[in-house]
């Protein structure tokens, strides 16, 4: 799921309550549950799907969160914003290293 863009438009045009808004974004995107060791072919490739979409959505969800905190006249809410956007980007970090650490065990 894809952050709504469109509130951090309305606040590139100025509208300030929008912009209180775009601040308020949540990280909505879904982490996918790593599949187990023995997991079918076709239960990996559906976790990689899903991977790939946790993947594009964080993206977005961090970028957008960047762009507000360049934006934002207000420091707190540009910290706030670019602590958003790290937060996001250490939780899909972290499964990554998750899904790389049960891949190793796997391999060992």
């Amino acid at each position: 799921m894809k952050p709504p863009i469109s509130a951090l438009l309305a606040c590139v045009i100025g509208t300030l309550s929008v912009c209180v808004l775009a601040d308020e974004v949540k990280n909505t995107c879904e982490k996918p549950v790593p599949p187990n060791i023995q997991s079918s072919d076709h239960v990996i490739k559906y976790f990689n799907r899903r991977m790939a979409a946790y993947k594009t959505c964080t993206d977005a969800y961090a970028e957008e969160r960047r762009t507000f905190a360049k934006l934002s006249k207000d420091p707190e809410q540009a910290q706030k914003a670019n602590n958003d956007a790290e937060a996001a980007i250490k939780e899909f970090n972290e499964l990554v290293e998750e899904v790389n650490q049960r891949q190793a065990s796997k391999d060992e």
